[in-house]
């Protein structure tokens, strides 16, 4: 084991004056506090949303709401980890010197036609999945739902389409600048969720959410680089750039630990739909989207930064990689497990004065053990961003061992438990991978140059 990672996790909680200490940072982190913005903005959306489902959908219209976000989830996908090998590539790039606004022209207009072909997969795939899931009939399932799915296919591929795009312009180091657009994304959806179920729309509601996003990125998006757009006319074409030889040797090592993801995260709430029905899989989707919120704040201290981080290898600066990324390790551990304990007691506090609600959420030693589980998953993903910023993908094995002991543990476990028992699934399968990720930061921090 590394002797940062092991410092870092001695140091990862520290009592009384955190918040103080959270705010001292924060001043300094123009980084952190962009990714601040977002995660308030989802916080905003996830509030506003849950609030909004619990007052205008019935339980099963509650299961019927997050099955349909988990299977467009699962249709992301199709991607194929392009995002995340786009940034790392012209992160790497920018950092070693050899980046120019010509390259950088070339690699956006192949991150937009592989944007372009990625979201006509991601409709074919949506299509499979809809008439997979939603077409069936019975006590648990109603056909009738399959049509409004694909209006919420249609109008969210267009949000798909957006996503490499702000992971090419995170690589260019225009960082705040894609937290912004995130930003507004998620407190446009939220906004227009809530509106379309206010209006009595129903679960149409994602449609109206989606739509309304999709029109404000895209207008901001303009707004913030109409300029780099425009200069694309007169970009030279002699660049020597291609997809195969640039992003697909890296890119085909993200997708391969990508699609393990279909296994388990995303599928999960289908699954329990399937297995348990309606009722429970709303109940766990309710749940898992607080526990997400809680992860989503405290990584913004190491997500922030990973395209800082790449920049930082790319250009032979290990020993101020290595400074910053356990510092921001810390933190981000930090924030996880005073997250965790103050949403553990919230919802223990909530459940004795409002009941009702607290019937659409896991039960209390649900709760705890799902706690557990997302927070070993957080731990692994951000030792991960300790790994992916070599312009590597070291963690195909590793992701798809994860995933088949998930999905295994959860198909055995849901039928009888429910959502309890897919979080017994999460912390079982995540507890034997920690070695596996400990091994790997220990092998990959001899690479860098002493300090």
């Amino acid at each position: 084991m590394s002797p940062e990672f092991e410092s870092g996790m001695s140091a990862a909680i520290r009592p009384a004056d955190f918040a103080g200490r959270v705010w001292a940072r924060l001043r300094g982190d123009k980084l952190a506090v962009s990714a601040l913005w977002v995660r308030f903005a989802n916080l905003l959306q996830g509030a506003l949303i849950a609030a909004a489902v619990v007052a205008f959908l019935t339980p099963k219209e509650q299961g019927v709401w997050y099955s349909f976000l988990a299977v467009l989830g699962i249709a992301g996908y199709a991607e194929l980890g392009f995002g995340s090998a786009a940034m790392q590539v012209v992160a790497h790039d920018a950092g070693g010197g050899s980046g120019s606004a010509a390259k950088r022209h070339a690699y956006f207009l192949i991150t937009l036609r592989f944007a372009c072909v990625a979201a006509v997969l991601y409709t074919i795939l949506l299509v499979i999945a809809g008439i997979l899931v939603f077409g069936a009939r019975g006590d648990a399932h109603d056909g009738s739902y399959l049509p409004l799915f694909m209006a919420a296919a249609a109008t969210g591929g267009v949000l798909f389409l957006l996503a490499p795009i702000n992971s090419f312009f995170e690589g260019c180091q225009w960082i705040v600048q894609s937290n912004l657009r995130r930003a507004v994304q998620s407190a446009a959806y939220g906004v227009g969720a809530v509106a379309g179920l206010a209006l009595g729309f129903k679960v149409w509601g994602v449609v109206t959410g989606y739509a309304l996003a999709g029109v404000l990125v895209i207008l901001l998006l303009l707004k913030q680089h109409g300029r780099f757009l425009l200069e694309l006319f007169g970009a030279p074409k002699e660049v020597d750039v291609s997809w195969r030889r640039d992003f697909w040797p890296l890119q085909r090592r993200y997708a391969v630990t990508w699609l393990s993801g279909i296994l388990y995260l995303s599928a999960m709430n289908p699954l329990i739909f399937r297995l348990s029905g309606a009722t429970e899989a709303g109940r766990f989707g309710l749940t898992w989207s607080l526990l997400q919120t809680v992860a989503a704040f405290s990584g913004i201290w190491l997500n922030s930064r990973a395209a800082v981080y790449a920049s930082q290898v790319g250009g032979g600066r290990h020993r101020e990689f290595r400074h910053d990324y356990w510092r921001s390790f810390r933190w981000s551990v930090t924030s996880y497990c005073f997250g965790a304990l103050a949403l553990l007691g919230g919802v223990a506090m909530g459940a004795q004065f409002w009941p009702r609600v607290a019937s659409r959420f896991l039960p209390i030693p649900a709760l705890a053990l799902l706690l557990m589980g997302a927070g070993l998953i957080f731990l692994l993903q951000s030792l991960g961003t300790f790994l992916r910023s070599f312009r590597e993908e070291p963690l195909m094995k590793e992701a798809w061992l994860s995933s088949v002991l998930i999905l295994g543990l959860a198909v055995l476990f849901v039928p009888r438990w429910g959502g309890e028992g897919a979080a017994a699934a999460l912390v079982a399968s995540q507890l034997v991978m920690v070695p596996f990720y400990l091994r790997k930061v220990r092998i990959y921090s001899r690479r860098l140059s002493p300090a």
